[in-house]
């Protein structure tokens, strides 16, 4: 096989892929609430109804130290016991929610609206899970039926200018909302990092890192936006600033699979790919099936000549995401670099079936087609790449490789003359 092709991988994911995953800015989720609603007087003289109280009070505890589980169980208690009473449920979609059990806490929040359709404090539950499934435009309507249900409720304008940011790159109104929830909370450490993600977006950097300050101010330990600033930080070509909030952002969260992606792009970027590894590594530990972040551990083990565990991330990523043309591209890169043909030639097709104008496919398995005795296969490859890229000189060349092969001295000639 042509060695100078098979140094050609694809590299750009590993500098492009946070935007990817995360979007421009890591959309980290906000503070959740404990929803705390009033029990029905009415029903206070039950005693069933008095022992569900006491199972909720009990679940909210539970909520508030972070067992989720026991939450769970007491919720369910207390549904039991009392069924007509939407605050079991609401409890229950928040427990969820901590578990990442997002289907089920969607599915309890909307059954606590249908029973209490004022609680504004469901809707606030809701908009946050939709979120979490970057629904942003179903989020938005949520928080703004619950500022329409209790305008002084900050938690909601802060939520709503995230989900503006997100669903409709509406800076100046994410910046709007935020502003009016830190009129009414002005120590509202979410609402310092969403304005600060508002003003990132922007291009604002100095009004970005202002209130990210602000938020570390206010809350040491807010990891999202030591992310968030190491990123920024790292924009701006601060290494040793970007790498000191990453640091601090893992030792504060070690469960943080963000933190861990945030410093392996910033290692793999800085040529540390030992230590990008790792922390790819560990966020993959945290959450296995990703397949960007494979892909990138992939594109990283290739640079350490780690071919057969480069080979095993592409393989997952395409478990997951079978239509991942950069995966199958660079899987066919190295398995002809390992002398498999029949394989490369495989995931270039494959490459170009996801994508026909994915110029790199054809030129790689136009290279292998030509190293199996197919010079006429691989010279309609070049053709095909020369359609697409008509100043491409290699491909000239290569199409007058394969003319030649094929006894074509005059196309040859004609190919040579044209890549001069």
């Amino acid at each position: 096989m042509v060695r100078r092709e098979l140094n050609k991988m694809v590299l750009g994911s590993v500098v492009s892929s946070m935007n990817r995953f995360f979007g421009v800015f890591a959309p980290a989720v906000l503070p959740a609430m404990i929803l705390a609603v009033m029990t029905l007087a009415s029903c206070a003289d039950s005693p069933g109804v008095s022992d569900a109280q006491a199972a909720r009070q009990r679940s909210r505890s539970w909520l508030e130290k972070g067992e989720f589980d026991l939450a769970i169980s007491e919720a369910d208690r207390a549904i039991a016991l009392d069924p007509r009473s939407h605050e079991g449920y609401g409890l229950r979609a928040q427990a969820r929610r901590g578990k990442r059990d997002l289907n089920g806490a969607l599915e309890d929040a909307t059954k606590t609206i249908e029973m209490a359709p004022a609680s504004f404090e469901a809707y606030g539950i809701r908009g946050d899970l939709y979120l979490r499934q970057e629904k942003y435009d179903w989020a938005y309507a949520d928080f703004d039926k619950a500022i329409e249900l209790s305008p002084g409720w900050a938690y909601a304008w802060v939520q709503r200018g995230f989900a503006r940011l997100w669903s409709r790159r509406d800076v100046e109104g994410a910046v709007a909302d935020t502003t009016r929830g830190l009129e009414l909370d002005p120590r509202n450490v979410a609402a310092y990092y969403t304005r600060g993600l508002a003003w990132q977006t922007k291009g604002d950097t100095e009004a970005s890192l202002a209130d990210y300050d602000r938020a570390l101010a206010i809350d040491p330990k807010h990891v999202p936006t030591f992310i968030n600033r190491g990123n920024l930080r790292l924009n701006q070509k601060d290494a040793r600033g970007a790498a000191a909030d990453y640091d601090q952002a893992i030792r504060l969260d070690p469960q943080n699979e963000e933190a861990f992606y945030a410093r392996g792009q910033f290692r793999s970027v800085s040529g540390d790919f030992e230590g990008a590894i790792q922390d790819y590594s560990e966020f993959l530990r945290l959450r296995p099936r990703h397949p960007v972040v494979l892909y990138n551990r992939g594109v990283l083990r290739v640079q350490r000549g780690e071919w057969d565990s480069a080979i095993e991330d592409w393989t997952k990523a395409l478990e997951i995401q079978p239509q991942y043309r950069e995966a199958l591209y660079n899987r066919g890169l190295t398995r002809g670099k390992k002398g498999d043909l029949e394989g490369a030639a495989a995931d270039f097709s494959e490459a170009i079936k996801v994508d026909g104008t994915f110029a790199l496919a054809y030129e790689g398995r136009g290279r292998v087609r030509r190293e199996q005795g197919q010079p006429g296969k691989a010279a309609a490859d070049f053709t095909k790449l020369i359609e697409l890229q008509p100043q491409n000189g290699l491909a000239y060349s290569d199409r007058g490789l394969n003319r030649s092969d094929l006894g074509d001295e005059d196309g040859a000639i004609a190919d040579y003359t044209r890549a001069i």
